[in-house]
C-alpha cells in the first residue's frame, strides 16, 4: 500500500504517467486508485521470409468501412518496403473481432492482392466441429512448410518425435525423411500403416496444438477410424504423448494383417448399391471382402482381400460408379483384423497402463463406433480395438452432430481434405468446412499449405470466430505503430435546435415524455430501486423542470429574468417526490 506522497505526473525515476480515479456512490461508498502507465516493451517484428504469406482480418461496422480499411492496407503495403506488416495484421485482426462486418485477404510480397466482399457475421459465434481423418490423406511433403515456420508446429514434431524414438528406438522424421524437407524422402508410393498412423497422428497434434495457439478451439468433435485416436488427446481424454503410444501400438498390430493379401477401396454409391456389388463378387469367391465405411448416402469403403478389392472396383466402374483403390495394404474395419486382436489389445493395453485414470473427454465426442452418433463418454483399450474392427459410421455421427449443432463449422483436422464433401452432402443447409492443410502440387515453389493454414484462419474469422489472434504467428503487434489507419466514421452535421415558425413547438406533444417512461422505453430506470420499488429519479422531474423552462424561454413566452417557481411546476408531476422528498409548492 502506498504510504508516501507521489505528485501526479510523469514520475522522475521511470518517466511513466500516473492518474488518479476516484468514484462516489449512493450511500457514501467511495473508491479510489492510481494507476500508473506500463513500461514500453520492446518490439522486435518478425521479418518475412521470401514467399511467405501474411493473413489480414479486417473489421468494420459496415461494409463500406470495412472496404475503405482493408483498401488503406493494401496502399500501405504497397510500400517498398511495406510499413509494419506482421504487426498491422496482428492489430487489424485483434480490431476485427469485436466488429459485425468483416473480410481477410493474403499478402505476399510481388503479388496481386485481391479483398473479398464484407461478410456480416453472425450475432453468436456458431459451434466449432474438429473433423479427424483416417488413412488416406498422408503425403510425403505434409506438414513441411509449417514446420519450417511455425514454432508452435515445429516444437509439437520434434516433442512427439522423442515419444516415438522412446518407443521405437529410432526417429520417425529420421528414417522417413517426413516434415524436414532438407532430409531426403525414403518412403514408398504406399506407405506401410507402421509410417502411416504415427505420422497421420503427429500431423494432426501439431495442427491441432497451432490452431489453438490463434485462438482456434473446438466446441464438439468427431474422428474417422484413426483419427479417433488423435480425438483422445484432443479431447483432453490424455496427454499428447499417450494418443501417439496408441498409434504406434495399432501400427505395429496392424502391421501383421499386410502380409495378408488385402486392402481397402471407395465406392461412389449408396449402401444397397455397394451391398449388392459385394455380393456378387462374394459369391462362390474365397476371401474375405465386406462393407467398412459409411461415410455419407452415396460413399462407401470396402475392405477384405486384395483380389476381391480389385474386382470389386471392376464391377462398379462397369455400373457407372466411381472406384479407386485406397492407399492402404491393410483391411481396416473387417473380420480380417481378428488376426492381430491379441498383439492389438496386448499393446494398446501397456499404453493405458502407463497412463493410469478414466479417460472421459473434457470436450463432446461423437463416436463413429455407435451406429446412432452416440457419445464417446470414455476412451478405453476395447473401445481403441472396436474402432478399428467395426465398421465406420461416419454418416450417421455428422448426422447426429447437425441435429444438435445445425449451425456447425466444420474444420478438418487433416493434411489435405478428405472428409470435407461427405460432411457437406450430410447437411441439410449449406455447412462452411474448411481443411487448413493442403497437398502442394508436385514442385511447386508456392508455399501452398502456408497459403492455405492462413487462409483458413481468415475464413474462420468471417465465419464469427470471434478469439482468433495472430500473435503466436507474427508476434506482439505495437502500441505505438509508426502508421495507423484512422476508421473511417461517417460525419454527419445535426442543428442543436429545429428551425420553423417560433410557434412551433421543439418537442411535439408538449411535456409528456415524462409521462411515457417505462421498463421497455428507458429499461436503465428499472434499475433505479428504493426500498424494494422502482422509481423516477428527481433528476429526472428536475431535468423536465429545466426543459420546460427552456422551452418556455426559447420560444418567447418567459422572460430570462423571470424566476423559476416550484408552483409552477406541470400538473401531472407527483406532489412530493420520493427520492427526495421536495414537494411541490
Amino acid at each position: 500500500m502506498p504510504t508516501d506522497l507521489v505528485p501526479l505526473g510523469a514520475r522522475s525515476d521511470t518517466g511513466r504517467s500516473l492518474i488518479s480515479l476516484a468514484s462516489s456512490g449512493i450511500g457514501g461508498s467511495n473508491g479510489h486508485a492510481v494507476l500508473e502507465q506500463p513500461p514500453k516493451p520492446a518490439y522486435s517484428e518478425i521479418r518475412i521470409k521470401p514467399g511467405q504469406p501474411v493473413v489480414f482480418i479486417v473489421g468494420g461496422l459496415s461494409p463500406r468501412a470495412t472496404s475503405e480499411i482493408a483498401t488503406s492496407l493494401v496502399d500501405l503495403l504497397k510500400y517498398d518496403p511495406p510499413l509494419e506488416v506482421l504487426s498491422q495484421a496482428v492489430m487489424h485482426a485483434r480490431r476485427a473481432r469485436q466488429m459485425p462486418f468483416r473480410t481477410h485477404f493474403l499478402y505476399t510480397p510481388g503479388t496481386v492482392i485481391t479483398v473479398p466482399n464484407p461478410v456480416l457475421v453472425p450475432k453468436a459465434q456458431p459451434p466449432v466441429a474438429f473433423v479427424f481423418t483416417g488413412q488416406g490423406p498422408q503425403h510425403l511433403r505434409m506438414g513441411q512448410s509449417l514446420f519450417a515456420t511455425s514454432e508452435v508446429f515445429r516444437n509439437t514434431i520434434l516433442e512427439l518425435d522423442q515419444v516415438y524414438e522412446t518407443a521405437t528406438g529410432q526417429s520417425l522424421i529420421k528414417t522417413t525423411g517426413l516434415f524436414d524437407s532438407s532430409l531426403p524422402s525414403l518412403l514408398p508410393a504406399v506407405w506401410s500403416v507402421e509410417h502411416t498412423l504415427p505420422a497421420l497422428c503427429m500431423v494432426q497434434i501439431a495442427l491441432f496444438d497451432l490452431l489453438a495457439s490463434v485462438g482456434v478451439k473446438p466446441d464438439v468433435l468427431v474422428g474417422h477410424s484413426a483419427g479417433e485416436t488423435t480425438m483422445l488427446y484432443a479431447s483432453g481424454a490424455g496427454p499428447k504423448a499417450m494418443a501417439l503410444e496408441v498409434a504406434i501400438a495399432r501400427s505395429k498390430a496392424m502391421k501383421m494383417t499386410e502380409p495378408l493379401g488385402a486392402g481397402m477401396a471407395a465406392l461412389g454409391c449408396g449402401y444397397e448399391e455397394a451391398a449388392k456389388i459385394v455380393a456378387r463378387v462374394t459369391e462362390k469367391s474365397d476371401g474375405v471382402l465386406e462393407i467398412g465405411c459409411h461415410n455419407s448416402p452415396e460413399a462407401i469403403v470396402i475392405s477384405g482381400s486384395a483380389h476381391l478389392v480389385q474386382r470389386a472396383i471392376d464391377v462398379a466402374q462397369g455400373e457407372g460408379f466411381f472406384a479407386r483403390q485406397v492407399r492402404t495394404l491393410t483391411p481396416s474395419h473387417s473380420s480380417l483384423m481378428e488376426h492381430c486382436y491379441d498383439v492389438y489389445h496386448e499393446g494398446v493395453q501397456k499404453v493405458f497402463d502407463r497412463y493410469p485414470g478414466p479417460h472421459a473427454p473434457a470436450i463432446p465426442c461423437y463416436s463413429t463406433v455407435a451406429e446412432h452418433g452416440r457419445f464417446i463418454y470414455e476412451f478405453t483399450p476395447e473401445y481403441m480395438w472396436n474402432n478399428v474392427r467395426r465398421p465406420v459410421h461416419f454418416h450417421q455421427a455428422i448426422s447426429a452432430m447437425l441435429r444438435n449443432t445445425p449451425d456447425a463449422a466444420f474444420v478438418e483436422i487433416s493434411p489435405h481434405p478428405a472428409l470435407s464433401s461427405y460432411v457437406s452432402s450430410v447437411a441439410v443447409s449449406p455447412n462452411a468446412t474448411i481443411c487448413p492443410m493442403r497437398r502442394p502440387a508436385k514442385n511447386s515453389p508456392t508455399p501452398v499449405e502456408l497459403a492455405t493454414f492462413y487462409s483458413s484462419v481468415g475464413a474462420l474469422a468471417t465465419l464469427g470466430v470471434n478469439s482468433i489472434d495472430l500473435t503466436t504467428l507474427y508476434g506482439r503487434a505495437s502500441r505505438d505503430p509508426a502508421y495507423d489507419i484512422p476508421y473511417p466514421f461517417t460525419r454527419r452535421t445535426f442543428p442543436l435546435r429545429v428551425d420553423g415558425p417560433r410557434e412551433e413547438p421543439l418537442v411535439k406533444g408538449g411535456y409528456s415524455l415524462l409521462l411515457k417512461m417505462n421498463a421497455k422505453t428507458f429499461p436503465d430506470l428499472a434499475e433505479h430501486v428504493i426500498t424494494g420499488e422502482p422509481i423516477v429519479p428527481a433528476a429526472a422531474f428536475i431535468d423536465m423542470v429545466c426543459d420546460t423552462y427552456l422551452t418556455l424561454f426559447l420560444h418567447g413566452r418567459l422572460s430570462v429574468m423571470e424566476p423559476v417557481r416550484l408552483r409552477s411546476w406541470p400538473s401531472f408531476l407527483p406532489a412530493t417526490c420520493r427520492c427526495c422528498k421536495l414537494a411541490r409548492g
